[in-house]
């Protein structure tokens, strides 16, 4: 009886390896035919748009054992887009949700609009946003102290600043707010000094020659050598803050993206990314510091616009000094209220400011005053250099104080006797 076969022959075995060098070649022919076919990865978003989404939240140079009073002037937290028809951000809380529901009814103010199918209405705060001030008001109450501290909280009216507002309350107090500290607000915008003067839009104290500034500035604006780069993204190059808003609130929410017809295959549904998002990002700064700091109108629109909530906080300085009680000073707002204050102070870097960012001005016993952008103190830039935005304090002052801070803020009317004079009102 013959033996089973148990093995293959030596001719066998050769053609066994050649198939399967065969096989092998033949995978790799298919898999270079079908990743040749393939379009080429999507260009990464800059790392501007990283930086816009968020200001550093729990870093800082703030705190000092000697710090009497504190005024935070703060943008508002992530929030939907405005500039688009589209509105499909989502505005579920999910855990924040009884945080939210015990601040509106200790406050009195609704920061959670109702909308259909959970979707955001335009601008409205999101949960990543009540989240960033809830942080920035945690970690500030690390650097200073959560506790007696007397409170007055101010916001314009807007969901997206009352509900930041209250977040950060929440954060800086611990959960447990005082009752009279929660935002109030003023109904009519015209009467609001933190919009700066009256604009297009009707917000703002008047003031007929800075609104002529600011006029100019934007009659001035001109794309230059960026619109080229910009030209296949609708409306870029003379409206670039409107179409940069939606790419940044897309990327920082995690919604899509700002679409371009000619990006990608030229279909209609590719991304604004990569180069051609850094041009638009660059264009949209370049528009806000002309808008704030522009040599056509926009610098002396800031000074002069900016002067009567410079005052009033020059006036909440001099009352805290006189004030035994820690006074805490929140003010909630925009970036149209952040940038034309710093330009205003002189240190406005011309970048849009990043969601949740804060200007700090701390008042310390004797009298001096430290200012902070950010985490990052500016108060040299301010009030020690011999020429800078906000010339006119005492012969050799250096840093500041609340004397030296007045007369620098009297000078932004330009030797005129009063703001009404200076705005030819």
């Amino acid at each position: 009886m013959r033996a089973p076969r148990i093995a293959a022959t030596h001719q066998e075995c050769k053609v066994v390896k050649i198939s399967g060098v065969a096989m092998a070649l033949w995978f790799l022919l298919v898999l270079f035919a079908t990743e040749s076919n393939k379009a080429p990865p999507p260009e990464a978003m800059p790392s501007r748009a990283n930086e816009y989404c968020s200001a550093p939240l729990t870093s800082g140079d703030e705190g000092g054992s000697d710090v009497t009073s504190v005024t935070v002037v703060v943008r508002h937290g992530a929030r939907s887009g405005i500039a688009t028809e589209v509105q499909d951000w989502k505005c579920g809380l999910g855990a924040l949700k009884s945080h939210v529901k015990r601040w509106e009814a200790a406050s009195g103010n609704e920061l959670t609009p109702e909308t259909s199918h959970g979707t955001c209405e335009k601008g409205q705060l999101v949960a990543r946003g009540f989240r960033q001030h809830k942080r920035l008001g945690a970690f500030l109450r690390s650097r200073y102290g959560g506790t007696s501290w007397q409170v007055t909280t101010r916001s314009t009216n807007y969901q997206r600043t009352k509900a930041s507002a209250s977040a950060f309350l929440d954060g800086f107090f611990g959960g447990r707010v005082p009752k009279d500290a929660w935002p109030s607000f003023r109904e009519n915008a015209s009467e609001e000094p933190m919009f700066g003067v009256e604009g297009e839009d009707g917000k703002g104290i008047r003031c007929v020659r800075a609104a002529a500034d600011a006029k100019r500035q934007r009659e001035a604006w001109q794309p230059g050598e960026l619109a080229d780069a910009v030209a296949s993204i609708e409306d870029a190059a003379w409206n670039p803050t409107d179409v940069a808003d939606v790419a940044y609130s897309r990327h920082c929410e995690k919604t899509g993206c700002l679409r371009d017809g000619h990006a990608g295959l030229g279909d209609g549904q590719g991304c604004v990314t990569g180069s051609k998002a850094e041009a638009l990002f660059r264009l949209a700064d370049k528009f806000y510091y002309g808008r704030y700091n522009g040599n056509d109108g926009g610098r002396a629109a800031s000074r002069l616009g900016m002067h009567p909530f410079l005052s009033e906080l020059l006036r909440n300085f001099k009352d805290d000094s006189e004030s035994s009680e820690k006074r805490l000073r929140l003010y909630a707002g925009h970036d149209t209220v952040v940038a034309p204050l710093l330009a205003a102070l002189g240190v406005f870097d011309g970048k849009w400011p990043p969601l949740a960012s804060r200007i700090v001005f701390e008042l310390r016993e004797g009298g001096a005053l430290r200012i902070l952008f950010n985490g990052r103190d500016v108060s040299g830039e301010v009030c020690g250099a011999v020429g800078d935005d906000l010339e006119g304090g005492p012969p050799g002052a250096r840093g500041c104080d609340v004397a030296a801070f007045e007369a620098r803020v009297a000078a932004l009317l330009g030797g005129a006797a009063s703001f009404d004079e200076a705005c030819g009102n």
